[in-house]
């Protein structure tokens, strides 16, 4: 069904000519709101335009104070020089803006300081920290998170600059003994009610060296300068458009935005989905693609931000989105940097039938050894599918409320990540390639799709259905066998998981009625599986029986009551609930509260990241937070009650859910 189409978008796509293009956006110092990302879009902007596409660069205002579903977009920033110099004991440059980006810590404020004392941080993350060191009118030094450090060591004891030297962990593959001379991407995110500051950042060979400086007891002096400016400004949101015949969309998405080069994360994104427009639009003049059913609309812009914006500014269309596909760091060259091509799917409560849709084209794409373009064969190439672990804008539009269904692509994990050696030749032209024909198939496929497509991809839903059944089925049994749990106890488990399964997958099918697909048809879709689960459960009975023995059910443990009476509701639309974007809502917390949510976090770190981000996808008012913890651990496999319950209960405090009690015989 994909074969003959994904055939056409590959003899058309090209890897060398994104890189082209990614080579001139690598230029641009693309930080949100700022002259570069508005350079980058324009240079965007002229390709695709040059290229028969359909074109609009919508701005919004950049104030730090307007925002759009309680995002707010951040005051447009420009900085024109930074250097910061060792003075004492020894003299020698540690930063300077001019060579590296990425050096100053972005958004920093203007300082000219001849003179200041460095001091050393451990962590600077706990207020014990600081009980034995003086930091007001100093530097600290520190590997310690960012926007942690500012709040202890700027806010509350008066110190008045940042000097980072920290390099985030990645399993496998990267620490900060294998980056020595790698500066990370750092940023402050300003409220209107922060004491702002400046920052640098530096290599963890020149933090070690500091580092020994100050060890040796010596003091330890530097020479700052900064020159920046905020203003009232614009951001930048660029859309390119293939018109179908309806208003129908579907819709591609990649981030512009991060600082000069970060070149696969994210310049191959936007080049690869500006790749596929183009492929996608050549293809329909050759007549090689029909007339598009629905439109395809590319969306640059910047993270999390602009998906806000351009969202809560189109409310009325949203409805039309049928899908969407985000494209985010598509290029790497997978020796380098320690990476694999990623499906990601969308979060169980908005998953339709995309996770399947842009699997089975990866697959297509990387295991037919056709090669991409008459290029290299990528059959040896990594590739892999996971379940939703987040982290960019396809969790807003994959939120339930958004309700535009969005598995990722991405290539992940990257050594280079978020860091100054991100540069062009850790991009890989045929990844490129492959990464805009999986974009311009997906696109199209959707934009295209009838009832008969739409009953071949019903089908290959619920084989994945029955696949993952099986799987399931097999891995509780085999668990048994090990475990000291009673049979009855395992399978009730089961009954749970298939349970959820079945209904998730029922919940999935009903989105190909979007492509097509009778009412009827889908009903009978999500019987044929009630039925096929029913079976493969009582045979999965046996078979515990079997080999395990009769069934005792062990007393279910005790859960937490309080959950079963909180039902939250949302008050802002769209995603506001994620902690990404409630962190702008802290402020509102007092200082009390604000520490018992650093600490609830820090307490609760074994707990995947992802699972207050589960949870809101699955708040809607009517559910209690013991309905949606039990959601949550069907999807992920975490429960955290304790967490849950805090984590609510603050968002209540900062008004983005209002807490009802639901009756205790409800």
């Amino acid at each position: 069904m994909i074969v003959s189409l994904l055939q056409s978008i590959q003899r058309e796509t090209s890897g060398e000519r994104p890189l082209v293009l990614l080579n001139e956006l690598t230029s641009c110092h693309r930080i949100q709101s700022s002259p570069g990302f508005r350079k980058a879009a324009l240079i965007c902007e002229e390709a695709a335009r040059n290229w028969g596409l359909e074109t609009e660069l919508l701005t919004f205002q950049a104030d730090g104070a307007t925002s759009y579903w309680g995002y707010p977009v951040p005051a447009e920033w420009e900085a024109h020089g930074a250097t910061l110099e060792l003075i004492e004991p020894e003299r020698r440059k540690l930063a300077d803006f001019s060579e590296s980006k990425i050096s100053l810590i972005q958004r920093s404020v203007s300082a000219h300081i001849d003179s200041v004392e460095v001091v050393l941080l451990q962590d600077g993350l706990e207020k014990s920290d600081y009980k034995d060191i003086h930091v007001s009118g100093k530097l600290v030094l520190t590997k310690g998170t960012m926007e942690r450090v500012r709040e202890l060591a700027v806010e509350q004891f008066g110190a008045i600059g940042i000097l980072f030297d920290g390099i985030r962990e990645i399993k496998p593959g990267r620490s900060r003994l294998d980056l020595p001379d790698a500066r990370e991407y750092t940023s402050f995110w300003w409220r209107p009610e922060d004491k702002k500051c400046f920052g640098f950042v530096l290599t963890p060979r020149q933090g070690d060296s500091l580092r020994s400086l100050l060890a040796s007891g010596k003091e330890v002096r530097a020479k700052v300068n900064v020159d920046s400016e905020f203003r009232t400004g614009r951001m930048e949101v660029l859309s390119c458009f293939i018109p179908g015949e309806s208003l129908e969309e579907v819709l591609l998405i990649s981030h512009l935005c991060h600082p000069q080069p970060s070149a696969n994360d994210n310049a191959s994104g936007c080049v690869s989905v500006l790749e596929a427009m183009r492929t996608l639009k050549v293809l329909i003049e050759k007549g090689e693609i029909g007339p598009l059913k629905r439109g395809i609309r590319a969306l640059l812009l910047p993270e999390w931000t602009g998906s806000f914006a351009y969202l809560a500014s189109h409310e009325e269309r949203i409805p039309d989105f049928v899908c969407a596909l985000n494209v985010d760091m598509a290029g790497e060259n997978q020796g380098l940097c320690g990476s694999t091509l990623i499906i990601e799917a969308p979060p169980d409560a908005c998953r339709g039938f995309t996770f399947e849709l842009a699997s089975l084209i990866q697959k297509q794409v990387f295991g037919t050894g056709d090669g991409i373009g008459g290029k290299r064969n990528l059959t040896q190439e990594r590739i892999s599918l996971r379940p939703f672990a987040g982290g960019s804008d396809h969790m807003v539009f994959s939120d339930p409320d958004v309700g535009v269904p969005c598995p990722s692509l991405c290539q992940w994990p990257d050594r280079f990540y978020h860091t100054d050696m991100d540069t062009p030749d850790k991009v890989d032209p045929a990844m490129l390639a492959a990464s805009a024909a999986i974009a311009a198939c997906y696109a199209a496929f959707a934009a295209n799709a009838g009832e008969k497509e739409a009953r071949w991809l019903g089908s290959e839903m619920m084989s994945s259905l029955k696949q993952a059944v099986t799987e399931g089925i097999q891995r509780e049994l085999t668990s048994g066998l090990e475990s000291a749990a009673p049979s009855g106890e395992k399978l009730a488990v089961l009954r749970r998981r298939l349970s959820y399964l079945l209904e998730r997958k029922k919940e999935a099918f009903v989105h190909l009625e979007r492509l097509g697909l009778k009412v009827d048809e889908v009903y009978e879709a999500g019987e044929e599986a009630n039925e096929w689960v029913r079976r493969e459960f009582a045979d999965a009975e046996k078979s515990y029986l079997s080999l395990l023995g009769r069934a005792r059910r062990k007393a279910a443990s005790k859960r937490s009551d309080e959950l079963r009476f909180l039902v939250p509701s949302r008050v802002i639309k769209g995603p506001s609930g994620l902690t990404m974007v409630a962190r702008t809502f802290w402020v509102k917390l007092n200082k009390g509260d604000r520490e018992r949510l650093w600490q609830l976090f820090e307490t609760h770190k074994d707990t995947p990241s992802v699972f207050t981000t589960l949870s809101w996808f699955w708040v809607n008012g009517k559910r209690t937070l013991a309905e949606i913890a039990d959601l949550v651990e069907m999807e992920c496999g975490a429960r955290d009650d304790k967490l849950l319950e805090t984590y609510y209960t603050l968002l209540e405090k900062v008004g983005l859910t209002k807490m009802t009690r639901k009756g205790a015989g409800g």
